[in-house]
């Protein structure tokens, strides 16, 4: 049997391996990252078309998923990805545009030209730089729920993917969605450059980033 004071001393370092190892577990990982996800939809709006694509590269991603005035109703999926490095934040944005006066149980099929989805992600740091952006190119959106104020819709979709700066390999894989997304209404004039506020000046990393305290 070890003596007393051998049996202390072997369980004080014990103590000490363990709150380090503690210490070590709980320093915030470099790639660890929180996401912030504001979902919502606009009515009398429409997605800003048709001349969303024909623009300077670094806009590839965003203009698209600016809001308008319109007859339709407009979804908005913004989510941002921040990291312990800053660097390493990143988004995904995803616009839907349907027709109004929806019912719970409508269903609309992407190649039928009623429905309407855009994506694009990328890293927020270099905004416009590097990411990957397109429109659906086949699959349905359902609604699965409406009521005033709130409308949950099911996207089943692919989407074809491009590189803004067009890097071989970059975006060669589509990308596919199949998520159901609880929506709460907004009015147009509470959009911001995050969210979708039609501005042909607004700037990618503003566009790339959630105002802070929102």
């Amino acid at each position: 049997m070890l003596p007393r004071s051998s049996l202390l001393q072997k369980a004080v370092n014990n103590f000490l391996a363990l709150t380090a190892c503690a210490f070590l577990f709980s320093i915030p990982s470099g790639d660890a990252a929180a996401a912030q996800s504001v979902r919502f939809f606009v009515d009398k709006a429409a997605m800003n078309a048709p001349d969303c694509l024909r623009v300077d590269s670094r806009r590839l991603l965003f203009d698209c998923h600016q809001i308008v005035p319109g007859d339709r109703k407009v979804f908005g999926i913004r989510t941002f990805y921040s990291s312990w490095r800053r660097d390493r934040s990143s988004f995904m944005k995803l616009t839907v545009e349907l027709p109004d006066g929806l019912k719970s149980g409508d269903s609309y099929k992407i190649a039928d030209g009623i429905a309407r989805a855009f994506r694009s992600t990328g890293p927020s740091a270099f905004a416009g730089k590097n990411g990957c952006y397109g429109a659906a190119s086949s699959g349905t959106i359902t609604i699965v729920s409406s009521s005033p104020g709130r409308v949950d819709i099911q996207v089943d979709a692919l989407f074809d993917q491009k590189s803004p700066l067009e890097w071989r390999g970059e975006c060669d894989i589509p990308a596919r969605v199949s998520e159901r997304f609880r929506t709460t209404e907004l009015d147009i004039g509470q959009l911001d450059a995050w969210t979708g506020k039609a501005d042909p000046d607004a700037s990618p990393f503003d566009q790339a980033h959630p105002v802070r305290g929102k």
